[in-house]
């Protein structure tokens, strides 16, 4: 209680001290009484600058924790640490402008504190994907962030969500207390998940659509004449009710092929983990989203080297055609990194078919 006293101080190196002192103190108390240092932290500091001071010195305590050589297990205070950043960072405007009314009569400004000139939260969500010990605070951490995607349609917001899942990602990559098979698991049920999610709404804005068309049918006798170059691939497109899950299932593929390549080996134990995620590869291929299937056909790329049960003749088959239609509609359109990303990628995995199946042969 005395540290927070000193840490609502208005010199910064009172303030700085105090850290310093914290830091020690949860190295001497240990992971047992992190939650409730954390929790009277928030409770201490919530007026005007003290809510800047209090977010940095969430992140100094998480920096300082993972130089510590001790296994120290955060997992109590995940979701405590997750919700706090991720509000500060979605409701800045709201938090500035709370701010300024507060110091409006005083020369003591939010942007004349130091702790006050960066924001935090992607660093910390790096920190922890890095500290995490339990899989089951991973979609803890991912949770809000979902949300935002589901909710939000500004662009900016969008940005900031995609910088948070980056950094986690690195964290997650990096991590040493979590198991391999516990980030399979993870990416599995998030998988499954958002495609849930994603097809539900699909079905709800297909009925929408089929009315639009049948109305528009009643006026427009003559079909529309044929598109080529991008207003094919746009024509190609159903427009549907904006959402931003895609970004999620494609930063979900992302993390699924790094850690392919990461763990590399020909283990049976590697190929029973891994050989369940080709059937959701083979939905991902059909999104309408061009970052969702440059992330499914990187993984694909990746799992054609293993010899998997799932990939059998049939199914071999199928994909080979998929990608072939791949090639028919975005062939015209490249241009941008993620056609030619597409196209490269085509091209590498119907290099892979063909020598297959020469090999089958």
């Amino acid at each position: 209680l005395h540290l927070v006293t000193l840490l609502r101080s208005r010199i910064y190196s009172i303030r700085d001290q105090a850290r310093d002192c914290l830091c020690k103190c949860i190295t001497v108390f240990g992971k047992r009484y992190l939650k409730f240092i954390i929790e009277e932290l928030i409770a201490g500091l919530q007026r005007g600058y003290q809510h800047f001071v209090l977010l940095h010195t969430v992140h100094t305590i998480l920096i300082h924790i993972s130089t510590l050589t001790d296994d120290f297990n955060i997992d109590s205070a995940v979701k405590t640490i997750t919700n706090l950043f991720v509000d500060d960072l979605f409701n800045s405007e709201k938090t500035e402008s709370s701010k300024a009314n507060e110091h409006e009569n005083s020369s003591y400004k939010p942007s004349n504190i130091p702790e006050a000139k960066t924001n935090k939260t992607a660093n910390v969500m790096e920190l922890l994907g890095r500290l995490i010990h339990s899989d089951n605070e991973l979609l803890t951490c991912i949770e809000p962030l979902r949300q935002q995607l589901s909710l939000s349609h500004d662009s900016r917001q969008i940005s900031k969500c995609e910088k948070c899942l980056q950094r986690f990602q690195t964290g997650l990559i990096s991590n040493t207390h979590l198991s391999i098979e516990s980030l399979f698991i993870f990416i599995y049920h998030l998988l499954t998940k958002t495609e849930e999610d994603s097809s539900n709404e699909q079905t709800n804005n297909k009925s929408t659509s089929n009315k639009m068309i049948e109305e528009r049918n009643k006026y427009y006798l003559i079909p529309s004449e044929p598109k080529r170059g991008h207003a094919r691939v746009a024509q190609s497109i159903i427009h549907v009710k904006k959402t931003n899950i895609h970004c999620l299932i494609s930063w979900t593929l992302n993390l699924l092929n790094k850690l392919i390549k990461k763990h590399k080996n020909d283990d049976q134990t590697f190929l029973s983990m891994i050989d369940p995620f080709v059937n959701h590869i083979e939905i991902c291929l059909n999104s309408q989203y061009t970052d969702v299937i440059v992330s499914s056909l990187r993984n694909l790329s990746s799992l054609l080297e293993y010899s998997l049960p799932s990939l059998d003749k049939q199914r071999i088959t199928n994909m080979y055609k998929k990608v072939f239609d791949l090639l028919k509609m975005y062939s015209s359109v490249a241009g941008s990194n993620d056609m030619n990303d597409l196209l490269t990628l085509c091209y590498k995995i119907l290099g892979t078919f063909v020598q297959r199946s020469i090999n089958d042969k």
